[in-house]
């Protein structure tokens, strides 16, 4: 879209451009209770989003209405008024009564080489949120790195443990909203006296104001805007048994044919990293025949008792057992590079390995048809470490 000059308005597709001497705010309704801002800077005359790698929805201006005064354009809608100053260019949303929820700080950063967002937390509220991490459930006052990363050997008190787990550029407060940066970059989360997020990505930044009155509706319209799994089959609800690995055919059906023996309700048997062979083989992701010279009618006899059968796989291809993947998946472009094209390996527990670039399509493409013909001999389950 063209970019208006400042104290001008207009429209791209469902999106309302406004232009502010501090750039253009870019407003955009994901329906009543979502809207998406970006800002872009002073002196650009055209911009695009980039395609969104959160929303699952499509904008909406479904009970949305907007009007301009010479001070603010305001979007209305049943539950939520986004107001944008056409001076600074600063949002503020507020709720069905009026209330105050959020005012942007500087509100979107888009310069080059400065890609960060700011709100101004001017009320009482406990921010929660940030991704699934071994930390504590309050982040009020917390500086929090958005880069997952798995820590080994860690214990209480850690640093380490704030950054373990799944990282998510999201916080909701208990005042009944929620903000989710539309971003996967490496980045820092700080809820202090203001909410700041910087990011290190290349890639204009804008976010989404998700509201819901309180927590339990600010989750749900979070998922409605980012997607909803399916519910697990029935059988994922049982008891499933697991260790560190089954060796052979024979330790497997010896473990499940115990636990019946002695009244278990057994519905499901994990394999962890033996099924391809021995640690170094990570990434080979197919049956080692020697210790599983029949696969498939191993699982046939596991589904003939009713226990379904979940195999591991992981993100790495070892460069000792799992090289013939490694170089061929390296010369298709389907493992991490860097900036020029080199690749990216890392080191794992096990040694030195490539990752999956599972922003590639074709990476997903190539993984899916290789796991989907395991699937086919009879597996229910994949465990994604």
């Amino acid at each position: 879209a063209t970019m208006p000059a400042p104290g001008r308005i207009s429209t791209s597709g469902r999106s309302t451009l406004i232009g502010t001497p501090r750039g253009t705010v870019a407003v955009t309704p994901m329906g009543p209770d979502i809207f998406r801002v970006s800002r872009i800077p002073a002196g650009e005359r055209t911009f695009s989003y980039p395609p969104s790698q959160s929303s699952v929805l499509e904008s909406s201006t479904e009970s949305v209405s907007w009007s301009a005064d010479p001070a603010a354009v305001t979007f209305i809608t049943p539950s939520t008024t986004l107001r944008v100053d056409r001076v600074t260019g600063r949002v503020t949303f507020l709720d069905a009564a009026g209330d105050t929820l959020l005012n942007e700080a500087e509100g979107v950063v888009n310069q080059e080489g400065a890609r960060r967002i700011s709100f101004a937390n001017g009320r009482a509220q406990n921010f929660y949120g940030a991704g699934e991490r071994a930390h504590r459930l309050r982040l009020n006052g917390d500086t929090l790195v958005m880069f997952n990363r798995q820590n080994y050997g860690y214990g209480a008190g850690d640093p380490r443990i704030s950054q373990m787990g799944i990282t998510m550029p999201w916080f909701a407060s208990d005042n009944g909203y929620g903000v989710l940066v539309d971003d996967y970059a490496r980045a820092r989360l700080s809820l202090g006296a203001d909410s700041i997020y910087t990011s290190e990505t290349r890639k204009p930044l804008s976010y989404f104001f998700v509201n819901g009155g309180d927590l339990e509706n600010v989750t749900a319209n979070y998922t409605l805007l980012t997607g909803r799994q399916s519910l697990p089959p029935f059988w994922a609800l049982g008891y499933i048994t697991s260790r560190y690995g089954y060796h052979n055919e024979q330790e497997a059906l010896g473990a499940i044919d115990s636990l019946r023996r002695e009244g278990y309700p057994v519905d499901g048997i994990v394999f962890d990293l033996y099924w391809y062979g021995k640690e170094t083989d990570m990434g080979r992701l197919e049956w080692n025949r020697q210790q599983f010279p029949d696969p498939r009618r191993m699982l046939d006899s596991l589904n003939n008792m009713g226990v379904h059968t979940v195999l591991i796989n992981q993100p790495y291809i070892n460069k000792a057992g799992a090289i013939d993947n490694y170089s061929m998946l390296t010369e298709a472009g389907l493992l991490t590079h860097d900036s020029v094209g080199n690749p990216h390996d890392v080191t794992t527990w096990v040694g030195e390995a490539g990752m999956f670039d599972m922003s590639n399509p074709r990476t997903r493409e190539w993984l899916w048809n290789r796991l989907s013909g395991l699937t086919a001999e009879g597996v229910s389950g994949w465990w994604g470490d």
